[in-house]
Protein backbone atom coordinates (compact mmCIF):
# COMPACT_ATOMS: atom_id res chain seq x y z
CA UNK A 1 0.00 0.00 0.00
CA UNK A 2 1.28 3.41 -0.94
CA UNK A 3 2.20 5.82 1.82
CA UNK A 4 -0.13 8.70 2.39
CA UNK A 5 0.94 11.79 0.49
CA UNK A 6 -2.21 13.87 0.85
CA UNK A 7 -4.19 16.08 -1.43
CA UNK A 8 -3.41 19.16 0.58
CA UNK A 9 -0.14 20.13 2.19
CA UNK A 10 -1.32 22.10 5.24
CA UNK A 11 0.47 25.41 5.58
CA UNK A 12 1.96 25.77 9.07
CA UNK A 13 0.59 28.67 11.07
CA UNK A 14 2.97 30.96 12.99
CA UNK A 15 2.59 28.71 16.04
CA UNK A 16 3.63 25.64 14.08
CA UNK A 17 0.20 23.97 13.79
CA UNK A 18 -1.37 23.31 10.35
CA UNK A 19 -3.42 26.24 9.13
CA UNK A 20 -7.17 25.65 9.14
CA UNK A 21 -8.63 25.55 5.62
CA UNK A 22 -11.19 28.18 4.68
CA UNK A 23 -14.45 27.10 3.03
CA UNK A 24 -15.66 29.03 0.00
CA UNK A 25 -19.26 30.04 -0.70
CA UNK A 26 -20.16 28.53 -4.08
CA UNK A 27 -23.00 29.03 -6.55
CA UNK A 28 -25.98 26.67 -6.52
CA UNK A 29 -25.01 24.90 -9.75
CA UNK A 30 -21.88 23.47 -8.10
CA UNK A 31 -24.07 20.79 -6.53
CA UNK A 32 -24.59 19.30 -9.99
CA UNK A 33 -20.88 19.53 -10.79
CA UNK A 34 -20.01 17.53 -7.66
CA UNK A 35 -22.01 14.61 -9.05
CA UNK A 36 -20.53 14.94 -12.53
CA UNK A 37 -16.98 15.16 -11.16
CA UNK A 38 -17.64 12.07 -9.05
CA UNK A 39 -18.94 10.23 -12.12
CA UNK A 40 -15.73 11.03 -13.99
CA UNK A 41 -13.74 9.56 -11.10
CA UNK A 42 -15.84 6.42 -10.75
CA UNK A 43 -16.56 5.51 -14.38
CA UNK A 44 -13.07 4.44 -15.59
CA UNK A 45 -12.66 1.82 -12.83
CA UNK A 46 -16.26 1.05 -11.94
CA UNK A 47 -15.53 -2.62 -11.24
CA UNK A 48 -12.90 -1.76 -8.63
CA UNK A 49 -15.23 0.80 -7.07
CA UNK A 50 -17.95 -1.82 -6.72
CA UNK A 51 -15.42 -4.16 -5.11
CA UNK A 52 -14.32 -1.48 -2.62
CA UNK A 53 -17.93 -0.75 -1.66
CA UNK A 54 -18.59 -4.47 -1.31
CA UNK A 55 -15.64 -4.80 1.07
CA UNK A 56 -16.98 -1.93 3.17
CA UNK A 57 -20.42 -3.54 3.25
CA UNK A 58 -19.02 -6.95 4.24
CA UNK A 59 -16.87 -5.45 7.01
CA UNK A 60 -19.81 -3.56 8.50
CA UNK A 61 -22.14 -6.56 8.15
CA UNK A 62 -19.70 -8.93 9.88
CA UNK A 63 -19.25 -6.51 12.75
CA UNK A 64 -23.02 -6.29 13.10
CA UNK A 65 -23.18 -10.04 13.67
CA UNK A 66 -20.88 -10.16 16.69
CA UNK A 67 -21.72 -9.09 20.25
CA UNK A 68 -21.05 -5.38 20.78
CA UNK A 69 -20.03 -5.19 17.15
CA UNK A 70 -21.74 -1.82 16.87
CA UNK A 71 -18.90 -0.35 18.93
CA UNK A 72 -16.29 -1.58 16.46
CA UNK A 73 -18.43 -0.49 13.49
CA UNK A 74 -18.78 2.98 15.01
CA UNK A 75 -14.99 3.29 15.12
CA UNK A 76 -14.36 1.62 11.76
CA UNK A 77 -16.93 3.40 9.60
CA UNK A 78 -15.18 6.82 9.37
CA UNK A 79 -11.81 5.11 8.89
CA UNK A 80 -13.11 3.18 5.87
CA UNK A 81 -14.92 6.27 4.59
CA UNK A 82 -11.64 8.18 4.78
CA UNK A 83 -10.12 5.41 2.67
CA UNK A 84 -12.75 5.96 -0.01
CA UNK A 85 -11.99 9.69 -0.01
CA UNK A 86 -8.27 8.97 -0.23
CA UNK A 87 -8.88 6.62 -3.18
CA UNK A 88 -10.62 9.51 -4.97
CA UNK A 89 -7.61 11.74 -4.39
CA UNK A 90 -5.28 9.05 -5.76
CA UNK A 91 -7.38 8.69 -8.89
CA UNK A 92 -7.28 12.44 -9.41
CA UNK A 93 -3.50 12.31 -9.17
CA UNK A 94 -3.42 9.72 -11.96
CA UNK A 95 -2.87 6.66 -9.74
CA UNK A 96 -4.67 3.33 -10.08
CA UNK A 97 -7.42 2.36 -7.67
CA UNK A 98 -6.18 -0.22 -5.13
CA UNK A 99 -7.88 -2.13 -2.33
CA UNK A 100 -5.11 -1.08 0.07
CA UNK A 101 -6.15 2.57 -0.30
CA UNK A 102 -9.34 1.72 1.57
CA UNK A 103 -7.34 1.20 4.78
CA UNK A 104 -5.18 4.34 4.65
CA UNK A 105 -7.10 5.68 7.64
CA UNK A 106 -5.28 3.20 9.85
CA UNK A 107 -2.03 5.00 8.97
CA UNK A 108 -3.21 8.59 8.96
CA UNK A 109 -4.88 10.03 12.09
CA UNK A 110 -6.76 6.81 13.01
CA UNK A 111 -7.59 7.98 16.54
CA UNK A 112 -9.25 11.19 15.34
CA UNK A 113 -11.06 9.36 12.55
CA UNK A 114 -12.40 6.87 15.07
CA UNK A 115 -13.44 9.80 17.27
CA UNK A 116 -15.48 11.11 14.34
CA UNK A 117 -17.49 7.89 14.56
CA UNK A 118 -17.86 8.14 18.33
CA UNK A 119 -19.14 11.71 18.15
CA UNK A 120 -21.57 10.86 15.35
CA UNK A 121 -22.91 7.88 17.31
CA UNK A 122 -23.30 9.89 20.51
CA UNK A 123 -25.11 12.75 18.77
CA UNK A 124 -27.36 10.32 16.88
CA UNK A 125 -28.28 8.52 20.11
CA UNK A 126 -29.03 11.85 21.78
CA UNK A 127 -31.19 12.94 18.83
CA UNK A 128 -33.21 9.72 18.99
CA UNK A 129 -33.78 10.13 22.73
CA UNK A 130 -34.96 13.72 22.29
CA UNK A 131 -37.22 12.77 19.39
CA UNK A 132 -38.80 10.00 21.48
CA UNK A 133 -40.21 12.52 23.97
CA UNK A 134 -43.39 13.06 21.90
CA UNK A 135 -43.85 9.28 21.74
CA UNK A 136 -43.86 9.11 25.50
CA UNK A 137 -46.07 12.17 25.86
CA UNK A 138 -48.71 11.19 23.29
CA UNK A 139 -48.50 7.44 23.31
CA UNK A 140 -46.60 6.28 26.34
CA UNK A 141 -46.25 2.55 26.79
CA UNK A 142 -48.73 1.73 24.03
CA UNK A 143 -46.60 3.37 21.36
CA UNK A 144 -43.38 1.90 22.69
CA UNK A 145 -45.01 -1.52 22.87
CA UNK A 146 -46.16 -1.29 19.26
CA UNK A 147 -42.71 -0.22 18.11
CA UNK A 148 -41.09 -3.15 19.89
CA UNK A 149 -43.74 -5.63 18.67
CA UNK A 150 -45.02 -6.59 22.11
CA UNK A 151 -48.74 -6.21 21.66
CA UNK A 152 -49.11 -2.45 21.92
CA UNK A 153 -50.62 -2.13 18.43
CA UNK A 154 -54.20 -2.60 19.64
CA UNK A 155 -53.80 0.09 22.26
CA UNK A 156 -52.17 2.39 19.73
CA UNK A 157 -55.03 1.84 17.29
CA UNK A 158 -57.50 2.71 20.02
CA UNK A 159 -55.68 5.97 20.67
CA UNK A 160 -56.17 6.97 17.03
CA UNK A 161 -55.01 10.47 16.14
CA UNK A 162 -53.10 10.99 19.37
CA UNK A 163 -50.71 8.17 18.55
CA UNK A 164 -50.31 9.47 15.00
CA UNK A 165 -49.34 12.90 16.31
CA UNK A 166 -46.66 11.30 18.47
CA UNK A 167 -45.22 9.36 15.53
CA UNK A 168 -45.26 12.38 13.21
CA UNK A 169 -43.55 14.55 15.82
CA UNK A 170 -40.94 11.84 16.36
CA UNK A 171 -40.11 11.75 12.64
CA UNK A 172 -40.12 15.55 12.33
CA UNK A 173 -37.91 16.19 15.36
CA UNK A 174 -35.48 13.41 14.44
CA UNK A 175 -35.17 14.78 10.90
CA UNK A 176 -34.55 18.31 12.14
CA UNK A 177 -31.86 17.07 14.51
CA UNK A 178 -30.17 14.77 12.01
CA UNK A 179 -29.76 17.40 9.29
CA UNK A 180 -27.23 19.44 11.34
CA UNK A 181 -25.40 16.21 12.19
CA UNK A 182 -25.19 15.37 8.50
CA UNK A 183 -23.77 18.82 7.80
CA UNK A 184 -21.19 18.44 10.57
CA UNK A 185 -20.21 14.96 9.40
CA UNK A 186 -20.03 15.57 5.64
CA UNK A 187 -16.49 16.96 5.47
CA UNK A 188 -15.27 15.73 8.87
CA UNK A 189 -13.39 12.65 7.68
CA UNK A 190 -11.74 14.54 4.81
CA UNK A 191 -10.64 17.37 7.11
CA UNK A 192 -9.14 14.92 9.58
CA UNK A 193 -7.44 12.91 6.83
CA UNK A 194 -6.10 15.67 4.60
CA UNK A 195 -5.77 18.59 7.03
CA UNK A 196 -4.77 16.81 10.25
CA UNK A 197 -7.64 18.42 12.15
CA UNK A 198 -8.99 17.24 15.47
CA UNK A 199 -12.33 15.46 15.15
CA UNK A 200 -14.40 18.07 17.02
CA UNK A 201 -12.81 20.96 15.12
CA UNK A 202 -13.47 19.11 11.87
CA UNK A 203 -17.14 18.74 12.82
CA UNK A 204 -17.47 22.46 13.50
CA UNK A 205 -15.72 23.48 10.29
CA UNK A 206 -17.73 21.00 8.25
CA UNK A 207 -20.98 22.41 9.63
CA UNK A 208 -19.92 25.97 8.84
CA UNK A 209 -18.83 24.97 5.34
CA UNK A 210 -22.17 23.31 4.62
CA UNK A 211 -24.02 26.30 6.08
CA UNK A 212 -22.19 28.61 3.69
CA UNK A 213 -23.17 26.37 0.79
CA UNK A 214 -26.83 25.64 1.50
CA UNK A 215 -27.92 26.22 -2.08
CA UNK A 216 -25.39 23.92 -3.81
CA UNK A 217 -26.17 21.24 -1.22
CA UNK A 218 -29.89 21.73 -1.87
CA UNK A 219 -29.36 21.24 -5.60
CA UNK A 220 -27.08 18.26 -4.93
CA UNK A 221 -29.67 16.65 -2.63
CA UNK A 222 -32.51 17.04 -5.14
CA UNK A 223 -30.49 15.51 -7.98
CA UNK A 224 -29.17 12.73 -5.75
CA UNK A 225 -32.70 11.81 -4.64
CA UNK A 226 -33.90 11.62 -8.25
CA UNK A 227 -30.91 9.48 -9.24
CA UNK A 228 -31.47 7.14 -6.28
CA UNK A 229 -35.14 6.67 -7.23
CA UNK A 230 -34.12 5.87 -10.81
CA UNK A 231 -31.47 3.47 -9.49
CA UNK A 232 -34.16 1.56 -7.58
CA UNK A 233 -36.31 0.95 -10.67
CA UNK A 234 -34.33 -1.95 -12.25
CA UNK A 235 -34.73 -4.21 -9.19
CA UNK A 236 -32.40 -1.90 -7.27
CA UNK A 237 -29.44 -2.89 -9.42
CA UNK A 238 -28.67 0.74 -10.14
CA UNK A 239 -27.63 1.17 -6.53
CA UNK A 240 -24.48 -0.80 -7.35
CA UNK A 241 -23.36 2.24 -9.34
CA UNK A 242 -25.05 4.89 -7.19
CA UNK A 243 -23.30 3.88 -3.96
CA UNK A 244 -19.71 4.54 -5.12
CA UNK A 245 -20.90 7.64 -7.00
CA UNK A 246 -22.48 9.18 -3.91
CA UNK A 247 -19.48 8.29 -1.75
CA UNK A 248 -17.17 9.98 -4.26
CA UNK A 249 -19.18 13.21 -4.05
CA UNK A 250 -17.92 13.64 -0.48
CA UNK A 251 -14.47 14.11 -2.02
CA UNK A 252 -15.47 16.23 -5.02
CA UNK A 253 -17.50 18.59 -2.82
CA UNK A 254 -14.60 18.84 -0.35
CA UNK A 255 -12.19 19.76 -3.15
CA UNK A 256 -14.58 22.38 -4.48
CA UNK A 257 -15.68 23.96 -1.20
CA UNK A 258 -12.18 24.20 0.29
CA UNK A 259 -10.49 25.05 -3.01
CA UNK A 260 -7.75 22.43 -2.78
Amino acid sequence: MADYEGVVEPVPAPGGAPQQPTPQALSADRGWHWIMDAFRLVRPQLGMWILLCFIVFVCMALLGMVPLGFIASTLLQPILFAGVIYACSELERGEELEIGQLFIGFQRNPAQLALVGVISFAVTAGAVLVAMIPLLVFGGSALLGAMSGHGGSAAMAAMGGTALIGVLLFVLILTLLMVPLGMASWFAAALVLFNDMLAWNAFKLSFNACLRNIMPFFVYSLIAMVLCVLALLPLGLGLIVMLPLMMATAYTSYRDVFGV
